[in-house]
């Protein structure tokens, strides 16, 4: 479900950046880094699933307890790398984008916003 409602975000997000005409800078990168997160989160959470799936044929014994408490344990580690992971990759890439000493023009900004709700920089986030 959390891999499904990711996508739900991103592409919501994406047809709102793709749609609308001329959105402010603001709300341009706001949806930028909202379609970075939930794409990265996506991804994640289909990584997840296969893990899920080697962890239940590879003979691994899953954390003790009750299959409910398992499972419960199993989501919340599982959450923790999806979102965590997604969230700190948005936090690496918006200091990045703007730690001031960058110029618009650099290979290690994404400029979010400038041309697109999206990353104008293609060298390194594409």
């Amino acid at each position: 479900m959390a891999h499904t409602a990711s996508f739900l975000v991103a592409h919501l997000f994406l047809g709102i950046g793709q749609l609308v005409p001329d959105l402010h800078y603001v709300f341009c990168s706001i949806i930028a880094f909202i379609i970075q997160f939930t794409f990265l989160a996506a991804f994640l959470w289909l990584n997840v699933m296969c893990i899920d799936i080697a962890w239940a044929f590879s003979g691994l014994h899953p954390p003790q307890g009750s299959a409910l408490e398992r499972d419960h344990k199993k989501f919340i580690l599982y959450s923790a790398y999806a979102w965590g992971t997604s969230g700190m990759l948005s936090v690496i890439t918006a200091t990045v984008e703007f730690v001031p000493g960058l110029a618009d023009g650099s290979p290690l900004k994404p400029n979010f916003g400038l041309r697109a709700c999206w990353f104008e920089s293609k060298l390194i986030f594409c």
